[in-house]
C-alpha cells in the first residue's frame, strides 16, 4: 500500500520511488478513463518535489478539461506544456 510522503498533498512514495498522484473524482473518472492519475518523480525527495507542481497541475487540468468538456488544447495547456522540461515543441525558430 502506498503511503504518503510526510503530509505533502499529492506526493507518495512507494517501493523507494516518489510519485505524483490525484484521485479522479467519480463524476468525471468515465471521461479520464482512471479513478486516479499518476507520475513517476523519481527515487530523490528534492528532485519529486521540484517535479510535483508540474505533475499535480498537468492532473488538476486534465480534471477540469473532462469536466468542463473543452478541447485539451486549451492554451493554458499549450504555455504549460511549452514549459515543460524537455519538450521544444514551442521552439518555431527555423535553423
Amino acid at each position: 500500500m502506498p503511503r504518503q510522503a510526510r503530509s505533502i498533498p499529492y506526493l507518495v512514495q512507494r517501493e523507494g520511488r516518489y510519485w505524483a498522484r490525484v484521485v479522479v473524482p467519480a463524476e468525471v473518472r468515465a471521461v479520464i478513463g482512471n479513478r486516479e492519475l499518476r507520475a513517476p518523480l523519481g527515487p530523490d525527495r528534492r528532485e519529486a518535489m521540484q517535479k510535483l507542481p508540474l505533475h499535480v497541475a498537468d492532473f488538476f487540468d486534465r480534471i477540469a478539461t473532462a469536466r468542463h468538456g473543452i478541447e485539451a488544447s486549451t492554451p493554458a495547456r499549450i504555455v504549460r506544456l511549452c514549459l515543460s522540461p524537455g519538450w521544444d515543441g514551442c521552439n518555431t525558430s527555423k535553423n
